[in-house]
């Protein structure tokens, strides 16, 4: 049975961190859509006072979910970002159900422009996502730190952290190193 749950652990780890790191890294290579989006939730919600700082938060919404994903696929600070992620799963399922009964806002944006998911979609990708979110915090106990030193850990955290936040600081600097927007460079503007 242990033998199962050590499987399964690892097979869920892998699956909750490419889902974090690819949602992160969508938004982090177009911030300025990401921010966007976050306006268009602020209009929605009827909360201006956040667009002063929309592009600092696209930033941050998109490399805090890079790095949970990044610190549990190098299994580094795992309990915390083993509560993250769970906290991020959890907000975003019921913010998506709300999104998907009243719909203020058509597309959640969750995959930026790489993949396009209604709110319904959205809301039950999360449905199969949260209890396996949840099967790793149960058992991030089990998992073994990728380093032994607290301080290792840190500096990892650190660099993956930087790693997740440069992402969008050079997309938001230069073009986009992957383009998922409909007008990239090099589209015949006629046929799209």
């Amino acid at each position: 049975m242990k033998k199962i749950i050590s499987v399964t652990l690892r097979v869920a780890t892998l699956i909750i961190a490419a889902l974090f790191i690819f949602s992160g890294f969508v938004k982090g290579i177009d911030p300025l859509g990401t921010t966007s989006k976050l306006v268009d939730y602020f209009e929605a919600f009827r909360m201006p006072f956040f667009t002063p700082i929309d592009t600092p938060l696209s930033i941050l919404l998109s490399s805090a979910e890079m790095l949970i994903g990044l610190m549990l696929l190098f299994k580094v600070r795992v309990k915390l970002a083993a509560w993250a992620a769970l906290l991020f799963m959890a907000f975003f399922t019921l913010l998506t159900f709300i999104l998907a009964i009243f719909n203020p806002v058509s597309d959640c944006g969750c995959f930026g422009d790489a993949i396009k998911l209604t709110n319904w979609d959205t809301f039950f990708k999360n449905l199969i996502f949260l209890p396996i979110t949840y099967f790793i915090f149960r058992h991030r106990n089990n998992i073994k730190e990728q380093f032994q030193k607290a301080w290792s850990n840190w500096l990892t955290t650190a660099v993956l952290a930087l790693t997740a936040i440069m992402v969008s600081v050079i997309s938001l600097a230069y073009l986009p190193p992957i383009d998922f927007r409909p007008f990239h460079i090099g589209v015949n503007l006629k046929e799209a």
